[in-house]
């Protein structure tokens, strides 16, 4: 049987299914409620979509479902009105509407993974494709597939009810041996974890800020804590190879210059320092990449998921995402964001990206209320935490400070929080060592400590 026989074959062994539910939905309206997983794309016979339709349409104004009314309301879409009574043709049961459902989804489910198979038979048949390519689209298109077949919503209430309170008595022992214990993995900063419950599974963040205002020391600051905790990470890292990644990585753990570090110039108890970072880094569970094409980031991703080779992952940054496509930078952008935010909820992952800021949001004032991400306003709308970095500081100050090695002024703002509040967490930042210090809240002044200047509360909104 070749695939178009294959695929009529298909289409005619679910319209019979087809029928038999609109008859038993027709017959007794109230069963429609029952599948709201169930959409227009589900039937393959035309026709039936177009009743499907209608009876969406008239379930949901809560108007009288009937024949005749069925029948009105398709007028004009070319099934003709006799259709409804061919429907009837069969003997059905008003009791089995389930099983027509899940033969309807059978039969749509074999449906799409023919597709996904004569895909896969066209993209093995390019000779001039790259061995990487075509797993990178085969998985696209699976994925693609999959992400069709999960749309029935249907959940099964106790499971998850289980998981609630096994989560929660966990979290609640752990409090009991660490009263600071948070919901998700910390980031380094104490502050931001209180306000935010840390990285927590399912929760996609955003880090925007001005160029050269330390994002990826931002970044990896959080990596740092997590393989500090015993997690691990993945990070893909767009614009610093691995061993640039691990350089930075050592001397930030071994608190030490990185310029001294590149130039040779550290002391002796600082190279002992350096020998101390090495080893305690040389079993971490960190896997980086430097893949920068969507589809393949994508690949690595559900391969790491599986594998379970990462607890979190970061994405350095969204602008040098790239797609083979023929798609405009901002098409490219949406499609980015869009990935990240449902891989971290189909799979139960925290993602972290990082984003420029616009230069007009930059030029207007950055303590303006909304974000300013480059690119695209999509990126606020998908994520659930958006976070600036904002210099408290001149351009000018900042570089002075940086050459004299003085700490200089930031301000970490939670532009949006979709699971809790805003606010803001003032902090030095050390550019040479990589290191961000978090000012101590109102209460907690040190004599003679230069950091509690202008020191505020986190959550304090705007």
């Amino acid at each position: 049987m070749n695939p178009i026989e294959k695929i009529a074959y298909i289409r005619e062994s679910s319209k019979s299914f087809e029928d038999a539910f609109l008859a038993s939905i027709i017959m007794r309206p109230v069963s429609f409620f029952e599948h709201p997983w169930l959409t227009r794309d589900h039937f393959l016979t035309d026709k039936n979509k177009h009743v499907y339709d209608a009876i969406s349409h008239l379930s949901l104004a809560k108007l009288s479902v009937d024949s005749l009314s069925i029948i009105q309301h398709m007028d004009g879409s070319g099934v003709p009105a006799t259709y409804i009574s061919e429907l009837f043709n069969g003997n059905y049961s008003t009791m089995n509407h389930h099983y027509y459902a899940s033969q309807i989804k059978r039969y749509y489910t074999i449906f799409k993974m023919i597709g996904v198979a004569e895909f896969l038979y066209r993209i093995e048949a390019d000779a001039k494709k790259d061995p990487e390519d075509i797993l990178a689209d085969a998985v696209d298109e699976m994925m693609s597939a999959v992400s069709s077949l999960t749309t029935d919503g249907e959940v099964d209430i106790n499971s998850v009810m289980d998981e609630i309170i096994e989560d929660r008595t966990n979290f609640l022992i752990q409090k009991e041996e660490n009263p600071d214990a948070i919901l998700g993995y910390r980031t380094g900063f104490d502050k931001l974890d209180k306000g935010l419950r840390g990285l927590e599974d399912g929760v996609m963040w955003v880090v925007g800020a001005p160029t050269s205002v330390g994002k990826t020391w931002f970044i990896l600051t959080m990596i740092n804590q997590m393989l500090l905790d015993g997690h691990s990470a993945s990070f893909f890292s767009m614009e610093m190879t691995p061993k640039e990644v691990m350089k930075r990585l050592i001397t930030m753990r071994a608190c030490v210059s990185f310029d001294d570090y590149m130039e040779g110039t550290l002391t002796d108890g600082e190279n002992d320092k350096v020998s101390l970072a090495i080893e305690s880094l040389r079993d971490s569970k960190l896997e980086i990449s430097g893949e920068t094409d969507l589809k393949k980031v994508k690949l690595k991703m559900v391969q790491q998921v599986m594998l379970k080779k990462a607890d979190a992952y970061f994405v350095d940054y969204l602008g040098k995402v790239t797609n083979k496509a023929t798609l405009s930078d901002y098409d490219t952008l949406k499609n980015a964001v869009d990935s990240f935010s449902n891989m971290s909820k189909q799979y139960n992952i925290p993602v972290v990206c990082v984003s420029q800021l616009s230069r007009e949001h930059v030029k207007n004032g950055l303590h303006t209320g909304s974000s300013g991400f480059k690119g695209s306003g999509d990126i606020e709308n998908a994520t659930d935490i958006a976070i600036e970095l904002i210099p408290l500081d001149s351009k000018e100050e900042r570089d002075e400070k940086q050459a004299s090695k003085t700490p200089y002024n930031l301000e970490i703002a939670v532009k949006k929080n979709r699971n809790g509040r805003g606010g803001k967490v003032d902090i030095m930042f050390e550019p040479w060592l990589g290191r961000f210090t978090e000012v101590p809240e109102i209460g907690d002044y040190m004599e003679n400590d230069p950091r509690t200047e202008g020191a505020v509360q986190y959550g304090e909104h705007r």
